[in-house]
């Protein structure tokens, strides 16, 4: 953490809490002293002074809850997320008489979740629907997947090398500046997705099919 902007959000959070540690005592200090001292339940000055404090707390704990919890960048936005690219090349699978590039588990419930499961060379990989896409028509990129910013030409390229039998992977990662840093985000990660390219609906195997 303190190899990365981590430690400035870290500070930050502790700056945070002290100040609400001190204005705590200070407003109550002050309110026993007008009640003790000067025999009063209200002060003009005093009241001022307490708002003050408030509006410091809440800007600072609204500031910090924001950029911590609350805030996320767009995942094209280069100057705060790092994209990766890789591609994996389909290593066909047999199941009887069958060949398959993917096989399909379906999950169970109100919101059912597939999970597949393909292979490459020396490697098995195992991802849910919820972060992967199936492509199988003329497109490579399918609607449900297009939101993510391919690399459209590496795609082509890929597609024809492969004979269309692949995964690309993006990676999009938090940048180590001071601003990801102060919502304790840099170099987390901050999207992925599979795209696993298939010649066609014929090449996946469904271990589970809905009756």
């Amino acid at each position: 953490m303190w190899a990365s902007w981590n430690w400035l959000g870290v500070a930050c959070w502790t700056l945070a809490v002290i100040i609400l540690v001190f204005a705590v005592q200070n407003i109550r200090k002050r309110r026993l002293k007008m009640l003790v001292t000067e025999h009063r339940r209200f002060s003009g000055k005093n009241f001022a002074l307490d708002l003050v404090w408030i509006i410091v707390l809440v800007a600072s704990f609204g500031f910090m809850t924001y950029a911590t919890f609350l805030h996320s960048d767009n995942i094209d936005n280069r100057h705060a997320i790092e994209l990766k690219y890789s591609y994996r090349t389909l290593v066909m699978q047999t199941k009887g008489d069958q060949g398959y590039l993917v096989r399909v588990h379906n999950g169970a419930g109100h919101n059912p979740i597939q999970t597949y499961t393909y292979w490459t060379e020396g490697s098995r990989y195992q991802i849910s629907s919820q972060t992967a896409t199936i492509s199988t028509g003329k497109k490579i990129v399918p609607a449900e997947a297009a939101a993510y910013p391919w690399q459209t030409k590496a795609l082509d390229r890929v597609d024809k090398n492969t004979r269309q039998s692949f995964v690309a992977v993006i990676r999009a990662t938090y940048k180590n500046t001071p601003f990801n840093g102060l919502g304790l985000h840099a170099g987390r990660a901050a999207s992925y997705h599979e795209l696993i390219r298939l010649p066609s609906d014929l090449f996946v195997y469904i271990d589970n099919p809905t009756k």
